[in-house]
């Protein structure tokens, strides 16, 4: 582990990008940031293919501007607001993730909740038709009324 970095060496969610250590997640975005820089090159490679060779000037005196046009858009792109939409893309993810967690938690919750109701009104009615039995059994009046949980029954 280097001085003032984690290690994440065996951690499967990060990776290695140029020995850094990068999160799996991120390194999906990067790697489609890499993709479109691909994709400019091509186009670069392709306009100066396209280039006229019946041109008084000569060829590689065309190619700087040709480059410039689509490098300098790309090193925009790709250096300043890739990794800002990486970012947000990345809250974006993780904030829907954990908000769908909390959603399973919260039913989680609800079905252990029904199921301990459940459990407690059948303790409270098992307890109340033993003590009718139990006073049936004596000859006692029984006029104790059934367990009520508030619903109206």
């Amino acid at each position: 582990m280097s001085v003032g970095r984690p290690d994440h060496g065996d951690d499967p969610e990060w990776g290695s990008l140029l020995g850094l250590p990068v999160s799996r997640t991120r390194l999906h975005f990067w790697s489609f940031s890499a993709t479109v820089t691909s994709f400019t090159a091509f186009n670069i490679v392709a306009r100066i293919a396209a280039l006229p060779r019946n041109s008084p000037e000569p060829l590689w005196h065309r190619i700087p501007p040709l480059l410039t046009v689509d490098i300098v858009p790309t090193a925009i792109f790709c250096g300043i607001f890739s990794p800002i939409g990486v970012e947000v893309t990345a809250m974006v993810i993780a904030a829907y993730y954990s908000r769908r967690k909390r959603r399973e938690n919260l039913e989680a919750g609800r079905a252990e909740g029904r199921a301990e109701g459940l459990e407690e009104a059948n303790a409270a009615w098992q307890e109340w038709n033993r003590r009718r039995i139990a006073a049936e059994t004596a000859g006692e009046p029984f006029d104790e009324p059934p367990p009520d949980f508030g619903n109206g029954k």
